[in-house]
């Protein structure tokens, strides 16, 4: 697999027909989801997702879906970004959205274990491995870089 020479954005025009969230198959998962909640499940609750990049709607959502999924103990962390606002595309809801994804390097470090240890996956990179080929540590920091070239420095 060859790498890009450069970084390409994944959406560069927005959606032709926007549908109404209500109605949106991809957004309609996070109708009644206003908080993040602990679960007593044994998945990653130990994990804290911190994502570098995911700057589209379809990534974004993804990520979230993923997390809440695999019940991490907190929501995701948008690392790079500041604000809901700063996802492209993203369709914003009425009601309060602030808890079911964080935005900020601080976010992350303020909602995670400080002595667990940091694990960054990337992929597009060179000699990648597979995600089932490594073990974790029990509590972990993920941090997930997905574009080319993957997280900044």
């Amino acid at each position: 697999m060859k790498s890009c020479r450069g970084l390409l954005k994944q959406t560069l025009n927005p959606p032709k027909r926007v549908l109404p969230i209500s109605s949106n198959p991809i957004a309609r998962w996070s109708k009644y989801l206003t908080s993040w909640k602990s679960t007593d499940s044994e998945s990653l609750r130990q994990f804290s997702v911190g994502v570098e990049g995911c700057c589209s709607a379809f990534n974004a959502t993804s990520t979230m879906r993923t997390c809440r999924f695999f019940k991490t103990e907190y929501p995701p962390v948008f690392l790079s970004l500041s604000k809901w606002e700063d996802i492209e595309h993203i369709q914003q809801r009425d009601e309060d959205s602030t808890n079911i994804a964080l935005f900020g390097e601080d976010a992350f470090i303020k909602n995670v274990n400080a002595s667990s240890p940091i694990v960054a996956l990337e992929n597009f990179t060179n000699r990648s491995e597979s995600i089932f080929t490594v073990r974790f540590p029990t509590a972990s920091r993920l941090v997930v870089g997905h574009e080319n070239k993957g997280g900044s420095k």
